[in-house]
């Protein structure tokens, strides 16, 4: 029992490690930024300044498949982007303004969870 906690205690702090390398990436860096912007700018179809739901998911995608090697590339474990209806509650909770919309800063809030999710997620995996 005692190496099971010894073990589980490491894996917290590797996803505790892992939210501040991904924090870090989303708030510092701006290339996240520029990725970020040109990515919902091109998603945002009728040029609203916001994504509705159905916008949503190939922004997603396409921003995932540029962000997700670079973060393992920095060093972290590889992430697995978690279900549609996962991204459809992340969506509900990021929408703070309950437009049924996102504005880009509520984008970029909701990606982060995303991402933090999934890190979650892999960390699980490994516990």
């Amino acid at each position: 029992m005692d190496g099971w906690m010894r073990f589980r205690g490491d894996a917290c702090t590797m996803f505790g490690l892992v939210n501040q390398q991904i924090d870090k990436y989303l708030h510092s860096n701006p290339e996240f930024q520029s990725l970020s912007h040109s990515a919902f700018t091109a998603a945002d179809s009728n040029s609203s300044g916001t994504l509705t739901s159905a916008e949503l998911p190939p922004v997603v995608d396409a921003l995932w498949a540029q962000i997700e090697p670079k973060l393992v590339a920095a060093g972290l474990p590889p992430l697995t982007k978690p279900a549609p209806e996962v991204l459809d509650r992340l969506f509900e909770t990021s929408d703070k303004t309950t437009d049924k919309q996102l504005d880009e800063e509520e984008f970029r809030a909701m990606f982060g969870a995303l991402l933090k999710l999934a890190a979650k997620e892999s960390a699980g995996q490994v516990a």
